[in-house]
């Protein structure tokens, strides 16, 4: 689950070798030396925010492993192609990789689920293994996609934590802004049978996640009166969902942040701490700034390894999902024997965490079974902290 802050400069597309970078067209493997990554992902355009942290901990997490020897003796070759978030292009890319002569051995499809789920047909048709770090239900839709899995947790995990926290607050009337996307109508479907189940009453407005400002849209929400807002969005709206808030200076309904919002770096985009008031984020465990004696081992390899490439400018859950999720293309190599694509996946339904040092979840395998196809998060994987600035993509409450 992704959203994220601070656009950065259009990058061109790269590839990754062993531990160093340098271009390369690779896009598949025929045989045992390599382990064919293609990632498709926004290095450009309006979710450069997100695909840019995300590539960061890709590349750091192959040479990581390729310093370690690769997946089992097959170096990682990394190839990073900049689709600008748009799933035709996305399609493009993919299939000029397929048809390049190599196939790649896995597939990192998107940055959206916009993205995913127009990759996922070719992916399925062509024998592909993929890991998303995206939400849609359709990645686990094991009878269509049985090669396809989800890095992120299961999209009920997030929205079951937060009705359990908003009923907890004795919270009655829950008002509900979120995007008209692919993603923003999985997680409203999600949050309203959540909310249902505790006899919440759910009011929800939608927005054009390319719209600069939300403030008709919050306006409608709060006009409604519901005890408390929750909010979703990542890349460009977040901003303005805090700017929205500010110009409408209405701060006594309390609103509570998504993972999509958290997991990048809100502080910094809202650019005035006044938007936070009487505000909290729903964020993962791995988040809550600890000092780096504190930290689990798997979460300080990852942080040197990230930090080779530049610092960390988003939520380090960002950085997280992609690093994890090579750890579990790893254990899956190790445990199939093989990278033949259904090997592979049947070695993922059946990991351990003996198999790998995973950075989220405290450290817990994906957890995929042969029906769910994504990662299953623990209840106490989620927490609910005031916004601050981050420290190495950890979040400083303030107050």
């Amino acid at each position: 689950m992704k959203a994220r802050w601070v656009m950065f400069a259009s990058l061109t597309a790269v590839a990754l070798v062993a531990g160093g970078c340098s271009s390369s067209s690779s896009g598949g493997s025929s045989g045992g030396a390599e382990f064919h990554v293609l990632d498709i992902t926004a290095l450009s355009g309006p979710l450069a925010s997100i695909g840019t942290p995300e590539t960061q901990a890709t590349k750091a997490a192959v040479n990581y492993l390729n310093s370690l020897g690769g997946l089992s003796g097959r170096k990682i070759v990394l190839d990073v192609k900049d689709d600008q978030s748009d799933p035709s292009k996305a399609v493009s890319l993919v299939q000029q990789a397929l048809t390049s002569g190599k196939k790649p051995d896995l597939v990192l499809p998107g940055v959206t689920s916009n993205e995913t789920v127009a990759l996922l047909p070719v992916l399925a048709r062509s024998k592909v293994v993929s890991i998303a770090t995206t939400g849609s239900a359709e990645i686990t839709n094991t009878a269509k996609y049985p090669l396809s899995f989800g890095a992120s947790f299961r999209p009920t995990d997030g929205p079951e934590s937060m009705a359990t926290y908003l009923a907890k607050q004795n919270y009655k009337t829950v008002g509900i802004l979120r995007a008209n996307d692919a993603f923003g109508a999985s997680w409203f479907s999600n949050l309203s049978k959540s909310l249902a189940v505790r006899s919440l009453k759910a009011v929800s407005v939608t927005y054009d996640p390319t719209a600069i400002d939300l403030s008709p849209e919050l306006g409608k929400l709060e006009s409604e009166h519901p005890d408390v807002i929750v909010a979703e969005g990542f890349g460009a709206p977040v901003a303005a969902i805090y700017a929205a808030r500010v110009k409408l200076g209405n701060y006594a309904i309390p609103l509570v942040a998504d993972t999509t919002i958290s997991a990048g770096n809100p502080w910094k985009a809202a650019g005035n701490p006044a938007a936070f008031q009487n505000s909290v984020e729903q964020a993962y465990a791995v988040q809550e700034y600890k000092p780096a004696a504190t930290q689990r081992p798997a979460v300080q390899t990852m942080l040197t390894w990230v930090r080779k490439l530049g610092p960390l400018t988003a939520a380090i859950s960002l950085y997280a999902g992609n690093w994890d999720l090579l750890q579990t293309a790893k254990a899956a190599v190790a445990k199939a024997g093989s990278q033949a694509s259904t090997k592979l996946a049947q070695a993922m339904e059946s990991l351990s965490a003996a198999d790998a040092q995973w950075t989220q979840n405290g450290g817990a395998p994906p957890g995929y079974t042969s029906a769910v196809h994504f990662a299953v998060s623990t209840p106490q994987n989620f927490i609910y902290i005031k916004p601050g600035p981050l420290t190495d993509g950890m979040i400083t409450a303030t107050g």
